[in-house]
Order: C-alpha cells, then structure tokens, then sequence
C-alpha cells in the first residue's frame, strides 16, 4: 500500500450512509453501530476522474472478511450499472485492506497505471461528493423526488442492475439511495450504479432463504420482524422478495424525496410503530405515515406535488403496490417486474399544450396503443372530449392520423419547444386548471438553528418549484402563437379548398346553363313542345344555383378581406415572462447559498458572536428574498393570465372564419347536388328528345330522317354523357388535395 493511500486511510474523515444490518449483530444494533469501513471519493489528478474508495477502520476478522467477499464479488462483475472493482490493496505493517472501484465508465490502460501511481488531486468523504443518490435527494431541487427525466433513467439503470446481478447469481441485499452511485457521463446524462456489496451473497437456489441483512427503512416486513421482534423465528422469506420490497422503497424515495414509511421518531426509534405499518398496510398502499394522535394514514397514490408528472406517476403506481406487496404469495416475481418495467421504459413521451389553460404537461404512451386510446388519455388529463379535440403539430393538423388506423409510435416526436397542441372545436366551460403557486414560507426570528435549517431547506424547494414553473410558462408566448399559426394555416387551406369548389361548381353552372338555352332553342325548332316542362324544370334549378352561388361569391369575398385579421408577427410576444423568470431564478441562487452557509453553521455550534449577527442576516436575507418571489410570481401568472385572454381572442377570431369557412363548404356540397341534379334532368331531356328524333328518323322522308340523325349529332356534341361524372371528379380530386 502506497504512501499516499496509507496517509489517506489514516487521516480522512469518516463519512457514510446509514448502517445496514449485518445477521451477526442485529442483536445489539439497538447498542452499537458497525460502520467499519470509510468510503470516500478520491480524484485521479491527470484525469480528474473520480472514484470510490473503501478503506476498513476496524481489523476485526468478521469486517476483513466481509471486505473481502465484496471484492471477490465485485471481481467477478463486468456491468455499467454496477460499480467496477479496480484494485485491493492491503498494507502489511498493520493489515489495513481497502477497495478502489471505479467510477461508472471503464477504464483503458493509461487510466489503470494513473491509478497505481495514486496520482490524487483531491479527496473527500463520498457522502461530501455529488456522486450518492442519496446525497441528490437531500437537495432542495429534489426535495419533492426526481423529474421524469432523471427518474426514468435512475429506473432503467436499476433494472439493468439488478437483472444482471440475478444473472450472474448475485443478490444485492441493500438497496437503497445511499448504495446508488451516480456519475455523469461526457453527454451530461447522468448514470446510476449500484455499489456496498459488503451484504451481498450469491444465490444457490430460488427456495434459500433471505439472511437478516439490509437496512432498517427499506427492509421486508418479514426481515424486519425477524431482525428486531422474533429472533428465533424462521426466515421464511425469499431473497427475490426482500430485494424487490427495498426497490419499491428506493424507488418511492426517489420519486417523493422521503422513505416511504415513516412512524414518529423515525423507523430506528418507533421500531413497534415501524413494524405495525409495514405489516399491517392495507393492500395497494405504497407510502405511510404516523399521525402526531398515533394513527396511520396511508397513500396508495404518489403525492400530486412531487416532480413527477401525473400521467408518468400513474404508469409508475401499481408497479410500487406489487413490489410493496407484504403477501409474499402476491408479490411480483422478479421476471413480472422485468416484464412491466420493460413497458414502462418502452413508452413514448409527448409534451402536449393545452392552449386554452396556458398548461404545459407531460403525456406518457406504449407506442403500441391506438389513437383512441391516446384521445381518451388526452381527455383524462385536460377533461376535453374526443369528439371536441383539435391536435395540431407545429402547424399540421393531425386529424388524419388520429381518425385513421394509426398507432402512438406513428406520432412525431415533440419537445417543450414543439409540443403537440391541444384546441377545442368549440368554446368549454369548467376546464380552466388552477395553477396558484403558494409563495414561500419566512424563516422565524425566535428559531433554533435545527429550526432555521429545516425552514431555509423548505424555502429553498418552494423557490426552485417557482423558478421551474416559470421557466415552463417563459415558452408559453411561441408555444400559444404556434397554435395562432396552426389555425392560420387551417384557415387557410380551408379556404383554398372553398374557393376551389367554387370556382368548380360555378364553372359547371355556367355551362349548365348555356347547354340548356340551346338545348331549348333545338327543340323548339324540331317541335318538341311536349318536353318543355322538363326544361323549365331545370332552369328553374339553374337560376336558383346561380342565385345562391352569387350570394357565396359575397361571403367569400367578406371572408377573404378578414381572412388574416392578426399581424405578421408574434401578438403574444408582448406577454414574454423572462425577465420575471430571470429574477426568480436569481433568488432561488441566493437561497441555496444561504442555506448551505446554515448547514456549515450546525456542525460549529454554539456560534461565535460575529457568527450569530451573521447568520441573523442571511436570514433576513432569506426573508427579503422570500418577499420577492411573491411579486415576481404575482407578476408571472398576472402575464400569463393576460396572454391567455390573448390568445383566446385571436383564437376566437380564427376560429370564426374557419366556421364560416366550413359553412361555405358545407353550403357548396349541397349546391353540387343540385347541380348533379340538373345534369340529370338534362341528361334525361334528352335521352328523351333521342328518342324522339329516332321516331322521326323512322319516317318515309328522306329529308326528315337526315334532319333528325343532324339534330340528335348536334344534341349529342351539345350534351356530352360525361359531364356529370367529370364535375364530380373534378370535386372530389380538388377537396382531396386539400
């Protein structure tokens, strides 16, 4: 062992999550503590990569060989999601052993002999580093759980985890936050890796029992009944089981930012309470807690205010119930839950916008469901029927896709900046979503300073829940004018398609009517009087198509002079949130420092005299700041309210020419029919007047038989049989093509 790693073992400070159970002690847990081992976060100076380091405090033969059968663990293990073992050194004057694992990505050669050199930069004890979950967690961005985005990544690296470690035959027996590693890969994605196989063990069979090992917040009930209660009692518990109830544990929170039981005084000191509400929750309760009266309420949903969004927390629900099953006999088996969280990674996202709320959330679908099902879901979340949606992306219509045959994986792929956008067909009442932020809470003046850091910490989650908000709603003006633009563009296409059949069809009424005084003129030379209520028949249906057709030809000139009523620019822009946004998040930068200076101050108690005036000016510090959010987000919903009333009215606009519009067109496809009506009756006059002629030609008169085959030639180059098929052609080819 190295100079520098001899030094290092010596002096760093000790630093680590809460303790696991270890079978051989749990007796005297109540008593004593076994943390005998220091992890620390070290940095290789030429790479500045970081790594663990676990360096053993004690030399008890137990601990040695504890470490040692991680090391012959993790020797054995090659995974991204689980941490690499770089070396095992053990120093010989006095037996100190340690384990060096790596950070999440590989190492090559070069790296592998920095390593031996022990080129270090900097160390620090890990729970110092930015590199546990656990330590995430305790921030106040994450003092509600993770977002979607980071949740779903810490999920898929779990999962893979976990599943490798079953096939290889291992079982992690602890997990929980403060055993997730994280690092961040060159991308900026953040990777989780699991690490402390100090409890681990391989699996010999599917029936072996599960060892009293984990940690006492994520433990079975079984195990923690077994560890605590009934020392004597048979383990009768599976080691899949266990492992599967501390993942729904960590998962719950990962997603909420607390363990999801919590008995007064906490798990380690209310161990009765502990046990009575993880053995006796009812069936679908994932998360618990003990009231100040004694009683416990439970929650078989996941709280409305974490990060998570409400369509994700929904997919995420019942898989937490079936891992936090206390009935081993209806508890998930491992390879359901690799089935169902295989769904829920395999879902497609969507950011969707629903304009008429100015509300901006997240939709989660498996690509395989069907545009029905993605409409109700849509109609679940804004409470906007099927028959009444309008989805638009970027300024297309989606329509098409959605009244056709087509799947989920057929969508386009959106982005906050290019979400899909949601419009009603007609105005709705009782949809508007309330959004009325709560502005933070003041620090207390007579407070301790447990006190103040509780509420500085609580300050500081308020005010990053403000600024996130407020960056979501800075992108509502383009998002709301590529709305303006996407009805714009129906607009006008709808009109283009009007316009289209009206030219068309009066195209067609105009020759119609040519044809027809002709084909009068004809018979009346010939003496075919018998068929002139026919004809007056069908100039009766000419006049009135030409009739009505003038008085569309007005509304369509109407409809052109105000088909455009807004300017070429964003009219929303005025409502721009930025600089408030900018503000906001301005103070939530000067919070966290204040609360970080506070969580120095707790570990230096009692404080000097020049420390106390300090820390009663960050506090009121934090007050001004607090003060000043409130105006800022009064500020940000005032503009956002403004820009909605906008938006609304320029929608109504819109969406009054595209009625009109689709009036218009309605009317011309009824027109259309009368005028197939009167090629018909045309059509009939004169197959009629053939007929006729054909008698005439029949005649003993040579004359007479060539004056009717002239006329009926005449009549047939007058009255092509064509015509009414080809009108209808020419109509439905042009409303196709729009």
């Amino acid at each position: 062992m190295s100079r520098d790693m001899k030094a290092l073992s010596q002096n760093a400070q000790y630093a680590s999550s809460r303790p696991a159970i270890r079978s051989k002690e749990r007796n005297l847990m109540s008593k004593k503590s076994f943390l005998f081992s220091q992890s620390l976060c070290w940095h290789v100076q030429s790479t500045g990569k970081r790594h663990a380091l676990k360096v053993l405090r004690e030399t008890y033969p137990a601990h040695r060989e504890e470490l040692m059968r991680e090391a012959d663990i993790l020797s054995k293990l090659q995974k991204n999601q689980v941490v690499k073992l770089i070396r095992r050194d053990v120093e010989r004057s006095n037996g100190v052993q340690s384990l060096v694992n790596s950070s999440p990505r590989s190492l090559d050669s070069g790296a592998a002999r920095e390593l031996r050199q022990m080129g270090f930069a900097t160390t620090s004890p890990l729970m110092n580093a930015s590199c546990l979950l656990q330590l995430r967690l305790a921030h106040p961005e994450n003092a509600k759980g993770l977002g979607d985005a980071e949740f779903l990544i810490l999920f898929g690296d779990l999962r893979e985890g976990i599943s490798y470690l079953r096939s290889m035959g291992v079982i992690h027996r602890d997990i929980k936050p403060g055993n997730i590693l994280r690092d961040i890969l060159p991308s900026g994605k953040s990777q989780y890796k699991l690490s402390d196989f100090g409890t681990s063990s391989q699996i010999i069979d599917t029936d072996q029992k599960c060892p009293l090992v984990g940690t006492e917040e994520y433990l079975h009930p079984v195990l923690y009944k077994n560890a605590f209660f009934c020392s004597g009692t048979e383990r009768s518990l599976k080691p899949t089981s266990g492992e599967l109830w501390s993942l729904g544990c960590t998962l719950v929170h990962a997603i909420t930012g607390n363990v999801p039981f919590r008995p007064i005084g906490g798990a380690r000191n209310n161990r009765k309470a502990m046990l009575t509400m993880i053995s006796k929750k009812p069936t679908g309760a994932i998360s618990g807690v003990q009231a100040t009266d004694g009683k416990f309420r439970w929650l078989k949903e996941l709280p409305s205010d974490c990060q998570m969004s409400e369509s994700l927390r929904g997919k995420v629900t019942p898989l937490l119930q079936n891992l936090l099953e206390t009935d081993v006999t209806k508890q998930w088996s491992f390879e359901t839950f690799l089935d169902e969280s295989e769904r829920i990674l395999a879902m497609r996202k969507f950011d969707v916008c629903d304009t008429e709320n100015g509300y901006m959330f997240l939709m989660y679908m498996h690509p395989m469901e069907s545009m029905a099902e993605f409409q109700d879901a849509l109609a679940y979340y804004t409470e906007l029927p099927a028959a009444n949606q309008l989805v638009f992306y970027r300024v297309q219509p989606l329509q098409a896709l959605l009244s056709g045959l087509a799947q989920v994986k057929d969508l386009p792929q959106t982005d906050p900046d290019q979400p899909l956008l949601l419009l009603s067909r007609q105005a709705t009442e009782g949809r508007c979503r309330a959004q009325n932020p709560a502005s933070p809470d003041p620090l207390q003046r007579d407070a301790t300073l447990d006190e103040d850091y509780t509420a500085a910490f609580r300050t500081c989650s308020q005010l990053y829940v403000l600024s996130v908000m407020a960056v979501s709603l800075q992108r509502l003006p383009n998002v709301l004018f590529s709305a303006i633009l996407a009805l714009r563009s129906s607009l006008t296409s709808t009109l283009s398609t009007v316009e289209t059949r009206f030219r068309v069809l009066s195209a067609t009424c105009q020759e119609r009517q040519t044809r027809l005084v002709m084909l009068g003129q004809m018979m009346d030379a010939i003496g075919l009087t018998d068929r002139s209520a026919q004809l007056k028949q069908a100039k009766d249906i000419c006049d009135k198509l030409r009739s009505d057709l003038w008085k569309l030809k007005y509304q369509l000139d109407e409809m052109r002079k105000t088909s455009d009523p807004l300017r070429l620019d964003n009219p929303l822009a005025d409502f721009s949130t930025s600089e408030s946004c900018d503000n906001l998040q301005y103070t939530y930068k000067n919070a966290k420092e204040i609360w970080l200076r506070i969580q120095e101050r707790r570990h230096r108690i009692p404080l000097l005299e020049m420390e106390q005036a300090k820390h009663k000016g960050d506090k009121d510090t934090l007050n001004m700041l607090c003060a000043e959010s409130s105006v800022h987000i009064q500020s940000v919903m005032l503009r956002k309210q403004k820009l909605t009333e906008e938006f609304t009215s320029n929608k109504r606009k819109l969406s009054e020419r595209i009625d009109l519009s689709q009036a218009v067109e309605s009317q011309l496809l009824k027109h259309r029919h009368q005028s197939e009506k009167l090629s018909s009756l045309l059509s009939e006059v004169w197959k009629t007047a053939c007929k006729d002629l054909r008698r005439m030609a029949d005649s003993s008169h040579t004359s007479v038989q060539k004056s009717a085959k002239d006329i009926q030639a005449q009549l047939a180059d007058l009255m092509g049989e064509d015509l009414p098929a080809l009108e209808t052609l020419q109509l439905d080819t042009q409303a196709d093509s729009h």
